[in-house]
């Protein structure tokens, strides 16, 4: 369920080119992906999701971390997962 999901948020040094092909391919439970600026977001299904996955993911394409977060998602990007619009369309 989309209210279940949560969100991670990966701050890196530099973004490689080919990270949300990457991603897809090596991360089960991925739901969406999100770049903007130095920031990966992913929201995944927890219960499909394995964070030792993710870690391996940046270990084995030396991704430079700059800060690594979980958070549950708000309320309207739950919204427009759902819904692909916004709370204001």
């Amino acid at each position: 369920m989309v209210q279940d999901n949560v969100k991670w948020l990966i701050e890196v040094v530099r973004i490689p080119l080919d990270i949300e092909e990457t991603l897809q391919t090596h991360l089960k439970g991925v739901q969406q992906i999100l770049l903007e600026n130095n920031t990966i977001h992913l929201i995944v299904d927890p219960i499909e999701f394995q964070t030792p996955q993710l870690m391996r993911v940046i270990a084995e394409n030396q991704i430079e971390l700059v800060t690594l977060k979980k958070e549950e998602l708000s309320l309207e990007e739950a919204f427009l997962q759902l819904t692909g619009k916004t709370l204001r369309d």
